[in-house]
C-alpha cells in the first residue's frame, strides 16, 4: 500500500497534534510461539525478518521492517505502533503528549526493537499500550512470490468502553481523522489516504477486536480463503463487502483465537472532498447482507426448512 502525503490543509489543521505517517505494527502475546509462528508463516504468508529469545518479528510484502510482533508471554494485545515521519516529529510528539498530561512509559529511546530507530510508549485513556516510532528500517529484497501474500498491515480495530472518549483522544492528541462511523457502535479513523488504519468497536472490554492485512486483488483474497480453509482454520465471517471503506473481506481466527481480517479494494480518501458518513450497522458490516442483496438465508440450509412442503407438492402433482 502506497502512503500518500497529507495536504497542506491537513498539516495546518493538525499543527497542535501529532502527525502520524502510517500504522506500523501490532504486537501480540502468545502462549505457543512455535505454533503461532507456523500459522503466520504458512497460513498467512508472512516472513520472519528478525528474532530475539522470546520475540518474533514478521514482515509482509512491502519494505516496512515488520508488521507483526509475536511475544512469548500472556496472550492478547501487547501494543500497537504508529510511525511518524522523523526523529524530530517524535520529539515533538513527546512534547504534545506531555502538554496533554499523558504519561510517557518509555522513551524516546533508540534500538529498543529490531528495525525501529527510536520509539516512545504510552497508554491511551483505556490502557491500551501505544507506541510512536521513527526511523523504521526498510527491508531490501522481495518477500516471497506466492499468491495471497499480505502487502501490509492495513488496520487494527480495538474495543472501546467509552467510544467518545477514545475517539476524542486519537483525534485531538494523535491527529487522526474520522472517516466514517456507525453511530454509537464503531468509529473508523485514518492517518493517511487509507480509509482507516485504526478504529474502535464499542464494547465494555479491552484489547484487540481484529487486525487486518491487505492483499493485492480479488484473486489473492480467494487464495487466502482457500488456503486457510484447507488448513481447517476457523472462518468467522465473509467473504463479503464492508460499507465503510468499500473493501472485500474475509475473517479467520488464528490458533489462539485472535481475529484476523484480509481485505482488498480499500477505498482511498481525498482529504479535501471527503465527508464522514454515518452508516447503519447492517450495511456497514456487509453490504451483501442488506435486504435487497440477500438470497435464501443461511446458505443452502434453508432447504431443510422447506423440504416437507416441497415433498407434499411433489406428491400432489
Amino acid at each position: 500500500m502506497q502512503i500518500k502525503p497529507m495536504s497542506r490543509e491537513t498539516l495546518k489543521r493538525d499543527q497542535h497534534s501529532i502527525l502520524i505517517k502510517r500504522l506500523s505494527h501490532v504486537a501480540l502475546g502468545v502462549r505457543d510461539l512455535d505454533r503461532q509462528s507456523d500459522f503466520y508463516v504458512h497460513g498467512c504468508g508472512l516472513h520472519i525478518v528478525d528474532r530475539t529469545i522470546r520475540h518474533l518479528f514478521f514482515r509482509a510484502a512491502d519494505s516496512h521492517h515488520h508488521v507483526l510482533e509475536l511475544m512469548g508471554e500472556q496472550r492478547g494485545l501487547h501494543h500497537i505502533a504508529f510511525e511518524v515521519a522523523s526523529d524530530e516529529e517524535l520529539d515533538r510528539s513527546m512534547k504534545i503528549l506531555r502538554d496533554y498530561g499523558v504519561r510517557i512509559d518509555l522513551g524516546p529511546d533508540r534500538d529498543v526493537e529490531p528495525g525501529i530507530g527510536r520509539l516512545l510508549q504510552f497508554r491511551d485513556p483505556e490502557g491500551n499500550t501505544i507506541e510512536l516510532v521513527s526511523d523504521v528500517k526498510s527491508v531490501d529484497g522481495p518477500c516471497g512470490s506466492g499468491t495471497g501474500q499480505p502487502l501490509s498491515l492495513n488496520h487494527v480495530i480495538v474495543y472501546a468502553g467509552n467510544l467518545a472518549k477514545q475517539q476524542d483522544f486519537f483525534v485531538q492528541v494523535l491527529g487522526m481523522r474520522v472517516t466514517d462511523t456507525v453511530p454509537g457502535l464503531m468509529t473508523f479513523l485514518r492517518c493517511n489516504a487509507n480509509h482507516h488504519s485504526f478504529g474502535f468497536i464499542a464494547l465494555p472490554r479491552r484489547g484487540l477486536q481484529h487486525a487486518a492485512f491487505d492483499v493485492a486483488n480479488r484473486a489473492d483474497l480467494v487464495e487466502v480463503i482457500v488456503r486457510l480453509g484447507d488448513m481447517a482454520t476457523r472462518r468467522v465471517d465473509g467473504p463479503g463487502r464492508h460499507g465503510p471503506g468499500n473493501m472485500l473481506f474475509t475473517y479467520f481466527e488464528d490458533p489462539e483465537k485472535n481475529l484476523l481480517e484480509w481485505v482488498t479494494e480499500i477505498q482511498q480518501i481525498d482529504e479535501i472532498s471527503h465527508q464522514a458518513r454515518a452508516w447503519d450497522a447492517r450495511s456497514a458490516l456487509n453490504v451483501w447482507n442488506v435486504p435487497e442483496h440477500m438470497g435464501p438465508p443461511r446458505g443452502l440450509w434453508w432447504l431443510l426448512d422447506v423440504l416437507p412442503t416441497i415433498s407434499k407438492m411433489v406428491r400432489r402433482s
